[in-house]
């Protein structure tokens, strides 16, 4: 799964509220999607499913989960 950064950022805060935990989980998204944006081209090459789940809801994510589940 690989929703815009942004919501990552917004998850996050969601689920541990401001404060350092915030604020380490914020330095770890930036370093996971910093890296992970480099290596992206060659996962998908590799076989790697990747799902922009951005403007999903949890729900959603899992519908389509499901759906890719059936297809393979």
């Amino acid at each position: 799964l690989y929703p815009a950064a942004q919501k990552a950022h917004a998850q996050n805060l969601q689920r541990s509220g401001p404060g350092p935990l915030q604020e380490y989980l914020d330095d770890g998204i930036r370093i996971v999607y910093a890296e992970l944006g480099k290596a992206l081209d060659g996962l998908q090459h590799d076989g790697w499913i990747v799902l922009d789940t951005t403007d999903d809801s949890p729900a959603q994510t899992v519908d389509r989960l499901h759906a890719l589940a059936a297809r393979l």
